[in-house]
């Protein structure tokens, strides 16, 4: 279908009334259907009131405890279609699952958490729906970043904050500013007949009214016992230009660093200080244990990325105690062996975390009790003189519990390819070449969703040329397998991008926001543009 000569894709808005009656006479559910077509690179069009002629039917399902309490399917008869349901336990909460099929077997699917049924009153319940097995343009977030991050909050929201928004280019150096505005996601939302905010649609995001402490990028962040989230560390701006030795970036004396540590609450939706850092770091790596979070290396002022051995990497291990709740306890203490900067974390069986990567050959774990211990890595002859542990920002997902884990998306001198670590049983680091690997890409957006593991864009050469890539991985206990478009009926990204961000919504889907792509001329173009890939059918079998 196309509007106004542009070519635009639908978004399905599932609306339902639970209308509780007298107990004994059942419970009411009236469905509306409403449509948002879009096109992720342009002003999303309104939505509409209006069932598409093309949907079939709708199945409706309540969930307790993992098991299906209520099943029912309603047919597309007219736009306030209903359905009555007897035998449901009022006061409890369900999980409400949906789809709609259409004409041409095409299915569109979505959920909602804690839907709490209540009689003799309306539960009012907006439900985002994406298309299955595909990518869905999302509504647009407020804010255009990238180097960001997304967090699923406890109650199924989703926190998009942190990141740049700002990148001009003056010849060969980006000036870079960052965000202090944060903003929630709602893949659904739930209200009761004495709670309507017709101002929150699901599948859009609000700007939060609470700002950052700071904008920043390249900080950490840890989500705590109770939900709350910290973040410390990371720069508010700098001036960056293109190494063309080894580290991918050079940030210059103009280099900000962000001193406060701040808690996001999600109860209050607010921001707050929770202490101050010692030393500052940007690109650092962290793990929570228990009420403390331990944070390693990074880059402090005066770092020189031609001459790193130089100075300028933090060589103290950084303790950040939250136990008391509001406050942070801050104590360092120095530790050559977690010098590093923008390496990988792993974690391991027993609460123990493996962090390797940046400017080291070697690596460390850390243990339970907060303990370290220096890791060397036996790297196979395949790859000849590249040392490929020396990779700036790479991630690792697990294939095989405990033993096998794939390293992906690196940089060092060059774009690398994936590799294998293996830990054997006397606790060394075997790394061997991945030759099943597909496109190489550096600065992509990689997620593992149950046995899949998805990695989306990145940038495929240097000169910046960002890619537009969607490639899926089925992770199975001997390795992965790897799946092409054609094969899992997924398409290209809408929209090329790069250091953007992605964030499990739910078992089977995900959300991508934001990121970056450069024009012919070497400009960054900075997105608000946002997708979800729906994996219903393929990631829950």
């Amino acid at each position: 279908m196309r509007l106004s000569g542009i070519k635009i894709s639908p978004a399905l808005l599932f609306t339902l009334f639970i209308a509780g009656c007298n107990p004994d006479s059942g419970l009411e559910l009236r469905t509306e259907i409403r449509f948002l077509y879009e096109d992720c690179l342009n002003y999303p069009v309104k939505h509409t009131s209006t069932i598409p002629t093309n949907i079939n039917n709708i199945k409706v399902s309540l969930i307790k405890d993992g098991k299906t309490v209520i099943e029912k399917e309603i047919q597309n008869d007219d736009a306030q279609t209903s359905v009555l349901i007897n035998d449901i336990e009022p006061y409890n909460k369900y999980r409400l699952n949906v789809r709609a099929q259409t004409k041409e077997n095409i299915y569109w699917s979505g959920f909602a958490e804690n839907v709490e049924i209540k009689p003799r009153s309306k539960t009012f319940v907006q439900i985002n729906l994406t298309r299955e097995k595909a990518l869905t343009c999302a509504d647009y977030i407020n804010n255009k970043r990238f180097m960001h991050s997304s967090v699923r909050l406890s109650d199924g929201r989703v926190l998009i904050f942190g990141g740049i928004n700002s990148a001009i280019r003056d010849y060969d150096i980006y000036h870079l500013e960052s965000l202090n505005k944060a903003e929630i996601f709602y893949p659904y939302k739930t209200e009761y007949a004495d709670n309507i905010n017709t101002g929150i649609i699901a599948g859009s995001s609000n700007t939060l009214d609470s700002k950052m402490v700071s904008g920043r990028i390249g900080y950490i962040y840890e989500e705590l016992e109770d939900g709350r989230i910290l973040i410390a560390g990371g720069i508010d701006r700098a001036d960056m230009t293109k190494n063309p030795d080894d580290f991918f970036i050079c940030l210059n004396e103009n280099t900000a660093f962000v001193y406060d540590i701040e808690i996001f609450d999600p109860s209050k939706n607010s921001f707050s200080v929770a202490g101050r850092l010692k030393t500052p770091f940007a690109f650092a790596q962290s793990a929570r244990i228990g009420s403390k979070i331990y944070v390693f290396g990074g880059i402090i002022p005066g770092f020189d990325c031609k001459n790193p051995d130089a100075g300028g990497i933090n060589d103290k291990l950084i303790t950040i105690d939250i136990s008391g709740n509001t406050s942070a306890k801050i104590s360092e203490e120095t530790n050559a062996d977690t010098s590093f900067f923008a390496g990988a974390r792993i974690r391991l069986a027993e609460n123990r975390y493996l962090f390797y990567g940046g400017n080291r050959e070697d690596g460390f774990i850390l243990s339970q009790d907060g303990k370290i211990s220096k890791i060397t890595f036996e790297v196979s002859p395949d790859f000849g003189s590249i040392i490929p542990q020396r990779q700036y920002f790479p991630e690792a997902f697990e294939l095989k519990s405990g033993s096998l884990y794939l390293n992906i998306s690196g940089y060092y001198k060059f774009i690398t390819g994936r590799y294998y670590i293996r830990i054997t049983s006397d606790q060394k680091l075997k790394i061997e070449p991945d030759k099943l690997a597909g496109e190489t890409v550096f600065g992509s957006s990689n997620i593992m969703v149950n046995n899949y593991l998805f990695q989306t864009g990145g940038i495929r050469s240097i000169p910046f040329t960002v890619s537009d890539m969607f490639s899926v991985s089925k992770i199975n206990p001997s390795g992965y397998e790897t799946s092409d478009n054609s094969k899992t009926g997924v398409e290209k990204l809408k929209r090329e991008r790069v250091f953007h961000s992605s964030v499990k919504i739910e078992d089977n889907t995900f959300l991508i926001t934001g990121g970056l792509y450069f024009n012919q001329a070497q400009e960054a173009i900075i997105l608000d543009t946002a997708e979800i890939y729906n994996g219903y059918g393929l990631t829950d079998r």
